[in-house]
Order: structure tokens, then C-alpha cells, then sequence
């Protein structure tokens, strides 16, 4: 099973409605890939920040591949902050992610560029667009099983132990040979004849 990062770009959103009767929305967007959730800024401020909020911003979730059919998708609902009462709904967007993962698996990186999707609601009604933009990059997992590097350390103590064991200048020959082996004992080749020197 492989594992990687997927790089969500939330950038904008525009022609949402406008839930509050007094004033303007306050939007954020909850970013939702399978189990994992994230929840946007809240836009506010001037003029149009509410029908049409601008965020800039990313996020990040875990992949592992592959998983169920249909489950790579994101979700992004839009929701306006209300302060005396629950926060309203605005609308919602899903976005297939899956050729995006299978493209970063094949070629080590897979990249949807900044696009614009339909905010629809729960009828399916169209009620405004939010532009995203999703990048995925594999991670690399090294085998432990296959790395000679801890293996050498764990060696090296005992290969000390014995070379500190020699102290006439017949030993002194014997530790410098050994060392220069110690030093080139990265190639296997030599990590044998290493092995049956002792």
C-alpha cells in the first residue's frame, strides 16, 4: 500500500448567497478527505467578502493507496459563521481526487492546477463556484530490512573491542589493516572478507 500527500489550495469562491438577513456572510469552508477534516479562516471584512470570500490558503491530508472505489474524493462545504445562532449552509463541492493520486504514484508527482467547481446544494442546485487547486506527491518509504548502514553500527562496538585488544606493534599492523577494512566495509564484497578475518 503506498502513502503520500495530498496538498489541498483553496483559493477563492464567487456568486454564493448570501444566508444572513442583517449584514453579510461570514464563509469558511470545511475541506473533508475520508476520515480527516479540515476547516478554513473565516472571510470577512469588506465589501463582497461574503458572496464572494477569498482564502489562499492550504491544506494537507494523508493518502494511502489504493483504497475503496469512490473513496478518493474531497468534500468542501461551505458554511457562513453565525454568532447567536447554529451556521448556515451555503453550499458544497466534491472533487474526484483519484486520477490526481494514481498520476503522483506513476510519475511522482500528480497536480490538478487551479480550477473552478460547482457549489451546488443538497438538490443539486447550482449556487456559485469555488476555485481549488490539488497537488499530490508520493512518500517514500525506505525498507529497514535492507539498510546495511544499521547494520555496520551495530557491528561496529565489537570491531573496537578487538582492536583495542593489541597492544605490540605486530597489533598495531593488525588494528591499521583492520581499520582500512572497517573503513571500506560499506561495499559488500569486502563486508565478507571482513567476516572471515575474525
Amino acid at each position: 500500500m503506498g502513502k503520500g500527500i495530498l496538498e489541498v489550495q483553496l483559493v477563492d469562491a464567487k456568486g454564493l448567497a448570501d444566508t444572513d438577513a442583517f449584514g453579510s456572510s461570514d464563509p469558511y469552508v470545511i475541506i473533508q478527505y475520508r476520515n480527516q477534516e479540515r476547516k478554513s479562516s473565516v472571510a470577512r471584512g469588506g465589501a463582497g467578502q461574503g458572496t464572494s470570500p477569498i482564502w489562499n490558503e492550504t491544506f494537507k491530508f494523508l493518502v494511502q493507496y489504493p483504497g475503496v472505489e469512490g473513496q478518493h474524493k474531497l468534500t468542501l462545504r461551505i458554511m457562513d459563521e453565525d454568532t447567536f445562532t447554529a451556521d448556515d449552509f451555503i453550499g458544497e463541492a466534491t472533487i474526484n481526487v483519484a486520477d490526481v493520486i494514481t498520476l503522483g504514484f506513476e510519475n511522482g508527482i500528480g497536480e490538478m492546477h487551479t480550477t473552478k467547481h460547482r457549489v451546488v446544494l443538497a438538490d443539486q442546485t447550482y449556487c456559485g463556484e469555488i476555485k481549488v487547486g490539488v497537488k499530490f506527491t508520493p512518500k517514500v518509504e525506505v525498507d529497514q530490512g535492507e539498510d546495511f548502514g544499521g547494520w555496520i553500527t551495530a557491528f561496529a562496538p565489537k570491531c573496537h573491542a578487538l582492536l583495542v585488544g593489541f597492544p605490540d606493534v605486530m597489533g598495531l599492523f593488525f588494528r591499521l589493516a583492520l581499520l582500512q577494512l572497517h573503513l571500506y566495509f560499506v561495499v559488500p564484497g569486502l563486508a565478507i572478507i571482513f567476516i572471515s578475518y575474525f
